[in-house]
């Protein structure tokens, strides 16, 4: 019997090893990696090998051709399945949460990073430990160093999880990945303060990929922050030699890195003034982006300026009108998308504090009951009760310092996209009218009206939100005739709608009022009227109606048949309405615009809601007092 017992224990403890046939630092990127798809092509039959091939390859795409990330990750699922293999599973979700985060979806990574680590803690995989902790602290960053989580309290815990694994599996791999996240993280976090310190880390990682041949699939993203250490040195002619040797290395099929160096090479060739070569490069970007990333419309955009600033300085200004167009269309559609995405991160914003909420809680019952178990007295209790307090004191002022900052960089953002029409304006339509082409100087002075009303409502939500902090939001409530404030608002956007074929219809009772602060109502009807009119893809139709639905309440209607909300950022906006006080303005990028309409509502005693319909279109309904002895719903 014994030795019947052994002889399990035996074969259970080979079949374990058998499974996990591989770590995770064991399917680290190669260089060769056409030699590594003609061993897959010649072996296809279902075996651990294939599988550790296959996220050998996915992960050299990480490195090397991003646009091929997730290419063979069903596979590698079907696998890991096939053959138990957790670790396996846990590169099948780091994978997917790498591809997720490079695309912006950080609520989509960050569930896929949360299983990546269960299954790599589990399996005591340092590995892979370390590369997800890397994935995790890079994630409070953009890829273009704009901090989006201001979640900074993780940088230490994560850096000293990745140092942690890091010893405990030093392979040279492994050290670069580290270099890498470091310098994304350096970058994220100091953006041009860091050129000195960008340049100093770039050398010391190429210096150590030159001894160790096996990590050159690592020089072109190093070589990318060593040139923006240069450009933010005002060393132009530095970067842009570095780019063109980055430009080199790339194989044709490299079409994501290919994009990023020719948007780099157009802003070198802006600042030496190599227009034609500029020009070159903006059009081989835009080619890449619209064959392969088409819905990338931030690089469209970028491109697409970059490439007008070139044809004003060559004065060529029939092809700056033309440019304009998209310029327009790319930044409009452009701020919608990074509208969406804050949308869905303040969603994960909302579940992630509630995870956080008990698990603190929990934690403060732990605390307290080891507490009580080792220390008895009423002072130590006291004690423990000031320095929670403390606590909560100090997260609300880190809480209101990360939304003043990120509340600075949103509005320089968005303030940045409207100025731009303004430049080369004078130059253009000087040209038309030497052409005596009117018609173009009809569209351009269009374009800088829309651009005006975007600007003036982003500095009167500013204004109304430096207010609110203060906690002084103005309340002068008025008998307000609503037709009138209504046609106001909507004569604004019909001047200005020159770019689209919107048609806004108004209705409302003769003689229809509601008792509220007046510059309040103008302020929330501003805000829910641009939404829809940004809703409209190129035309639509934008109701506005309003009614006394009884002696006490006057109802106030505006709906559109633009492309609608989906069910997720829908959920997140009611959040907001339900209770705006919550909601940070900057935390996980929500914008002011929604936030401030639903303060001004609650300060006027009225109320708000919201249903849509993706393709069909919004509607939002609010109800104000009719009368000065009306209170608040509810």
């Amino acid at each position: 019997m014994k030795k019947l017992l052994f002889l399990i224990c035996i074969i259970l403890c080979s079949s374990v090893e058998e499974i996990q046939a591989f770590t995770f630092s064991d399917v680290h990127p190669i260089v060769k990696v056409d030699s590594l798809n003609k061993w897959l092509e010649n072996h296809k039959e279902s075996s651990t090998e294939r599988l550790k091939n296959l996220i050998i390859l996915e992960q050299s795409y990480t490195w090397s051709n991003i646009n091929k990330l997730l290419s063979h990750t069903e596979e590698i699922n079907k696998l890991s399945n096939q053959f138990d293999d957790e670790v396996g599973r846990g590169a099948y979700f780091y994978i997917r949460a790498f591809y997720f985060n490079r695309h912006k979806q950080y609520q989509k990574a960050f569930s896929e990073l949360e299983n990546a680590i269960t299954i790599f803690e589990k399996l005591k995989d340092s590995g892979g430990l370390l590369h997800c902790y890397g994935l995790a602290l890079t994630l409070q960053y953009t890829p273009f160093g704009e901090n989006k989580t201001q979640a900074k309290i993780f940088k230490k815990k994560y850096t000293e999880y990745i140092e942690l694994h890091y010893k405990r599996q030093p392979t040279t791999h492994n050290y670069l990945y580290y270099q890498a996240v470091k310098l994304l993280v350096e970058y994220g976090e100091n953006g041009a303060k860091s050129a000195e310190k960008l340049e100093k880390m770039s050398n010391q990682a190429i210096d150590f990929i030159k001894k160790q041949p096996e990590l050159s699939y690592g020089y072109f993203r190093v070589y990318i922050f060593l040139a923006i250490g240069y450009y933010f040195q005002n060393r132009i002619l530095d970067s842009y030699q570095l780019n063109k040797k980055a430009e080199r290395i790339l194989a044709p099929n490299q079409t994501h890195e290919r994009g990023v160096i020719y948007y780099n090479l157009s802003n070198d060739c802006m600042e030496l003034n190599k227009i034609d070569e500029g020009i070159e490069y903006c059009r081989k970007g835009l080619s890449i982006v619209d064959k392969y990333e088409p819905l990338h419309y931030v690089s469209k955009s970028a491109l697409y300026g970059n490439l007008r600033t070139f044809m004003i300085r060559k004065n060529r200004f029939e092809e700056v009108i033309s440019i304009d167009d998209s310029v327009l269309k790319y930044e409009r559609l452009s701020n919608q998308q990074s509208n969406d995405i804050k949308m869905l991160e303040l969603q994960a914003k909302y579940e992630f504090d509630a995870r956080q909420k008990e698990i603190t809680t929990l934690k403060e019952t732990e605390r307290r009951s080891f507490i009580l178990l080792l220390v008895a007295g009423l002072v130590i209790i006291g004690v423990g009760i000031l320095g929670y307090n403390f606590y909560k004191v100090n997260k609300e002022l880190k809480i209101y310092t990360s939304s003043r900052e990120q509340l600075f960089g949103m509005i320089a953002h968005d303030l940045r996209r409207p100025m731009h029409a303004f430049h080369g304006m004078t130059e253009a339509i000087g040209y038309c009218l030497k052409k005596k082409d009117y018609k173009s100087i009809e569209r351009l002075a269009h374009s800088l009206d829309e651009s005006g009303l975007a600007i003036q409502r982003i500095l009167e939500n500013l204004l109304s939100w430096v207010i609110s902090q203060n906690q002084l939001l103005p309340y002068n409530p008025t008998e307000v005739l609503l037709s009138e404030l209504l046609m106001n608002v909507v004569e604004l956007y019909q001047k200005v709608g020159v770019n689209k074929s919107v048609l806004f219809e108004v209705t409302c009772q003769e003689g229809t009022k509601v008792y509220a602060d007046p510059n309040a109502i103008e302020l929330i009807v501003r805000n829910l009227l641009d939404n829809s009119y940004k809703a409209m893809m190129p035309e639509g139709k934008i109701e506005l109606h309003a009614h006394q639905i009884d002696t006490k309440y006057v109802e106030l209607v505006i709906s559109d048949n633009g492309k609608g909300i989906d069910a997720d950022k829908l959920a997140v906006i009611r959040k907001v309405f339900s209770n705006p006080q919550k909601a940070f303005v900057g935390t996980q990028g929500m914008g002011l615009g929604l936030i401030m309409v639903a303060r001004f509502v609650k300060r006027n005693r009225g109320s708000i809601s919201v249903v849509s319909t993706p393709s069909v279109g919004t509607t939002f309904n609010l109800q104000f007092p009719a009368r000065l002895a009306t209170t608040s719903k509810g």
